[in-house]
């Protein structure tokens, strides 16, 4: 049996840990909960370390955000840092798992490392800031105090 069959190639390598990393994203997805055992389990089966965990998430989430980054600057939006924040949050709606992983982890120092180059980065290509979180704040939403009730609005005169 030669090496070549014995040793994992790179490409091998790769496919792995893409495969894990996206079942983990899944399980962090389905049970946000149980985001730290998770995120054990991981570290000690698929990517060796929390490092490597994180900055493979993180890789993935620049990826993804700089594709919509491209479509952008092809659509004529540099320095606009509306079009650019509506991006990162459609980024985050699109990889739930991986904002939650990375906010919950966001003063480690790869995360910390890795979104100062992001920022760094599309501060220079396009002009504008990322946001400091992955995760969006939830949009507030006004309910009527009892059911059926409809919230009043404040009145405005009208010369």
């Amino acid at each position: 049996m030669s090496t070549s069959t014995m040793t994992t190639t790179a490409w091998q390598r790769t496919t792995h840990r893409q495969r894990a990393l996206r079942s983990v994203l899944r399980r962090i997805e389905a049970d946000p909960a149980a985001l730290g055992e998770i995120v054990s389990e991981a570290c000690r089966s698929d990517f060796g370390s929390l490092d490597d965990l994180l900055l493979a998430a993180h890789q993935h989430w620049m990826r993804t955000h700089d594709a919509r980054v491209d479509s952008l600057l092809e659509q004529g939006a540099h320095g606009d840092q509306a079009a650019f924040d509506a991006a990162w949050t459609e980024t985050a709606r699109l990889l739930d798992g991986v904002a939650r992983l990375l906010d919950h982890f966001a003063e480690h120092p790869a995360v910390v490392r890795g979104h100062a180059r992001h920022a760094r980065r599309i501060k220079a290509m396009c002009g504008v800031d990322l946001p400091s979180t992955f995760r969006p704040a939830p949009a507030r939403r006004h309910r009527a105090r009892r059911r059926g009730r409809r919230c009043r609005l404040p009145q405005v005169r009208v010369a």
